[in-house]
C-alpha cells in the first residue's frame, strides 16, 4: 500500500513521534521502579510502533528527495535515466560500488 504524505503531516507525524518518545521513557522509567514491573511485550510493541512509523516517515522523505531530484533534472535537462539508473545502483550496492557485466562479444 503507497501512502502519499504532504508536509503538513510530515511534520504531524514528527510531533507524534515526540509523543511515542515521551510515552517509551515513561513506561521505561515505570519498568525500572516499579516492583510489578510492566511487561516486556508492552515496551517492545511500543518500540516496535515507534521505529515502524520512523521507518515510514524516512522513506517518505526519501521518495520526496528523489522525486524533487527528478524533477530539477528534468527542468535542466539532464539524463533522467542515467540518474534513475544510479540512484537505483547506489540504494542497492551502496556509494562508490561498480556493477559490471561481461562485454559482449560480436558472433
Amino acid at each position: 500500500m503507497q501512502v502519499d504524505f504532504t508536509s503538513e503531516d510530515l511534520v504531524y507525524i514528527e510531533s507524534e513521534l515526540d509523543e511515542y518518545d515521551i510515552l517509551y521513557i515513561r513506561a521505561e522509567r515505570e519498568y525500572q521502579n516499579n516492583k510489578n514491573r510492566v511487561k516486556d511485550e508492552f515496551l517492545l510493541s511500543l518500540q516496535y510502533r515507534r521505529n515502524r512509523i520512523r521507518a515510514i516517515v524516512a522513506a517518505q522523505l526519501q521518495e520526496d528527495r528523489v522525486s524533487q531530484e527528478l524533477l530539477a533534472a528534468s527542468e535542466s535537462g539532464e539524463n533522467i535515466q542515467g540518474n534513475l539508473n544510479d540512484n537505483w545502483h547506489r540504494s542497492i550496492f551502496g556509494p562508490g560500488k561498480q556493477l559490471s557485466f561481461p562485454r559482449e562479444t560480436g558472433v
